[in-house]
């Protein structure tokens, strides 16, 4: 039997330091999937809530520098709540897309948007 207990371990988040833009966008997209997914049925439930906490803690460790701290900060005021309006999802899709800007970062393209958003959809 194989043993995985250093798996846990191993991928630690550590890496995130060289990957910085990639690793950026890749949070981004996910979230960007994540707030779509939301949007489509048009009402927030328990699941999606814990959705987007997950993505809060998976990026724990960059919550203070920028992009983070203004997604942080917009997604727990709109989940303060319990309840995710059009306009707010419409709010996180703007700023999603205002930083996923392809126009300017041409490295991205349509396949890294749909393989990175779909992960959050």
């Amino acid at each position: 039997m194989l043993d995985t207990s250093y798996f846990n371990t191993y991928d630690s988040g550590s890496f995130r330091q060289f990957c910085g833009p990639a690793q950026v966008h890749k949070d981004l997209n996910t979230l960007y999937g994540l707030i779509v997914g939301i949007k489509a049925d048009g009402h927030i439930n328990d699941s999606e809530i814990e959705m987007l906490r997950a993505w809060i803690s998976s990026v724990s460790s960059l919550q203070a520098k920028a992009p983070y701290n203004k997604f942080v900060g917009k997604i727990n005021a709109i989940i303060s709540d319990g309840v995710v309006t059009a306009e707010e999802a419409e709010d996180l899709i703007w700023l999603c897309k205002n930083y996923l800007d392809y126009n300017r970062n041409p490295y991205y393209d349509v396949i890294t948007l749909q393989h990175s958003s779909s992960a959050g959809f």
